[in-house]
């Protein structure tokens, strides 16, 4: 029997760590012509693409997978004493 490609994604931080498998052979990615293994892929636009699993077996038939970012440049994160503190400030000042 042939054995199923796996492709895991883990997050941590700023980015994503890929990994790929077929069987118990650990595979690498290709990304815009370039071998990579696990990947830390960032959070940003540019990391938008097609990324490819393989194994360098002889005859293999690789799986890919598209992966898309699409992030916020000009987005402020607001937490409770930040919201808090503006409306405080907007009330002392009328």
């Amino acid at each position: 029997t042939e054995a199923a490609y796996v492709i895991e994604a883990s997050s941590s931080g700023d980015w994503i760590t890929l990994k790929c498998s077929n069987g118990n052979k650990t595979g690498y990615f290709i990304v815009r012509d370039e071998e990579i293994v696990h990947p830390n892929v960032p959070y940003k636009d540019e990391s938008t693409g097609k990324y490819t699993c393989k194994t360098g077996e002889v005859n293999e038939n690789p799986i890919e997978v598209y992966v898309k970012f699409k992030t916020c440049e000009n987005c402020i994160e607001l937490n409770i004493p930040t919201i808090v503190g503006l409306i405080v400030g907007d009330a002392v000042a009328t």
